[in-house]
């Protein structure tokens, strides 16, 4: 996500469509993966809330 939010804050006015175009595929594919990658972050640490061990008895 900080690579995305620098090629944002250091956008070109000089871009072609076609540049500015192929920029904004690339951040949303980056941008997928971010979210992709915190999903599958957040569903392993919830997974280890349940393999901690049982308080004793």
């Amino acid at each position: 996500m900080l690579e995305v939010s620098q090629v944002l804050l250091k956008q070109s006015a000089a871009m072609t469509p076609q540049e500015r175009e192929r920029q904004w595929k690339t951040l949303a594919a980056y941008t997928k993966t971010a979210g992709r990658s915190a999903y599958r972050a957040a569903s392993i640490l919830a997974d280890q809330k349940d393999y901690e061990p049982s308080p004793p008895r």
